[in-house]
């Protein structure tokens, strides 16, 4: 269990029959916490606001004005409790410590831009009072940064069922379901008694899914379809949004299966969790909605990853190799042909390296000799450049979700 510093604490009694706790990590989003706080206050109604707490988790903003609606929410509200880090302590301490800020037996971190739907919050409380579970998982809708425009709606298509195991929700819906914090709402003394330091050590930034593996594996789950929350999903089609896509890529492959793998350690769970679980079987906005199981979820985002150029490692193929044993046939057999792509890569981005290189040490040359070193690295650059753009098409012919989800970012970006 994380606990750390507060350089500012504002802590109001705790309601009578609190049964929720709130947690809403935030950072330097001043308008949209309030613009979130307000959709979840208006909804305590009805003797909810006997049952429900608000925390807010201040990670050290430099915008002051975050500080300010805190407080000012703390007056507003009996509801409202506020706690400033003494420090930034990243993104992902803030999650896995906001169930030992909750003082209800339910934790909701819940995201500081992300409106709560009308009504949702009864029908929240209302599994939560009726169902015997310890983790709750809710469907959202998908729109843009201003919510003029839905992307998705609902996310799930999934009908809301009681799961006796954690185990068994996920065989149905998968890590793309449990990977956005705010549809998540479980048991906060189950969560806070596993180590979270394993977890804190990889970077993946969805470390809180495996550990929900860990702490939730045979408890018994809860799935709500109804929509209960919108995400905002920034689309652009630039440099930075395509490196910001790759990276995620990246991180639903080797680092992932490194944080499920602690979490498999941590509860004994069976290594055929990788073609019993689902990778997002009831996703409307899945590129290939025949891939059902997690390896062919993880062959699905390599080919995307390798589609923008990024390269695993020996540490990656290792883990692969050790995982991948028991997979079945098709994803072993993708996963070779991946392995052949990402040799080709490796080497072209060696020699393209090498002739920087190269240019780069011509100084002592005479003009003459300087234009014609040029040109040979110019035109071997450009043969370079085929063979790496043929790569990456290759990718995207094995696996075209890369390839579509860049045209629907162009769509979007200019409708």
């Amino acid at each position: 269990m994380l606990l750390f510093p507060a350089a500012e604490e504002i802590l109001q009694p705790a309601p009578e029959n609190l049964k929720l706790s709130i947690v809403i990590p935030t950072y330097n989003r001043p308008d949209d916490l309030g613009e979130t706080l307000d959709t979840i206050l208006d909804q305590t109604t009805g003797g909810l606001d006997s049952k429900i707490e608000i925390i807010l988790s201040d990670n050290a903003s430099t915008d002051n004005r975050v500080a300010e609606v805190c407080r000012a929410y703390t007056e507003k509200s009996r509801l409202v409790s506020y706690y400033r880090n003494a420090e930034n302590l990243g993104q992902m301490k803030q999650i896995f410590m906001a169930p030992a800020r909750a003082r209800g037996p339910f934790c909701w971190v819940y995201g500081d831009d992300d409106p709560l739907l009308p009504g949702a919050l009864g029908k929240v409380m209302d599994v939560l009072e009726k169902e015997n579970v310890k983790f709750l998982s809710v469907n959202k809708e998908i729109r843009n940064r201003d919510l003029s425009k839905v992307y998705n709606s609902p996310f799930n298509h999934g009908a809301s069922q009681r799961y006796d195991r954690f185990a068994d929700f996920l065989a149905t819906f998968g890590i793309n379901q449990i990977g956005f914090i705010s549809c998540q709402i479980f048991c906060a003394e189950t969560f806070n008694a596993i180590d979270p330091e394993p977890y804190l050590k990889i970077h993946n930034g969805y470390q809180q899914a495996a550990a929900y593996m860990e702490a939730f594996y045979d408890q018994p789950t809860y799935y709500l379809s109804d929509m209960t929350l919108i995400q905002r999903y920034v689309l652009e089609d630039d440099e930075k949004s395509r490196e910001t896509l790759k990276s995620n890529f990246k991180n639903l492959t080797t680092p992932l299966i490194e944080a499920v793998e602690t979490a498999r350690a941590g509860a004994g769970i069976p290594d055929s969790f990788y073609e019993t679980w689902s990778a997002d079987k009831f996703a409307p906005h899945s590129d290939t909605p025949a891939l059902a199981k997690f390896s062919d979820g993880v062959v699905e985002y390599m080919y995307r990853a390798i589609g923008g150029g990024v390269l695993y490692d020996r540490e990656d193929w290792a883990l692969l190799d050790a995982v991948s044993a028991n997979w079945r046939d098709t994803p072993r057999a993708e996963l070779a042909r991946i392995r052949d792509m990402n040799a080709a890569l490796a080497k072209f981005k060696a020699k393209a390296k090498a002739l920087d290189a190269e240019l780069a040490g011509a100084s002592k040359l005479s003009k003459q000799q300087k234009r014609a070193k040029k040109k040979k690295v110019e035109e071997t650059k450009l043969r370079l450049q085929a063979e790496g753009l043929k790569l990456r098409l290759e990718a995207e012919r094995r696996h075209p979700a890369y390839r579509d989800h860049i045209a629907r970012q162009a769509r979007s970006a200019a409708a």
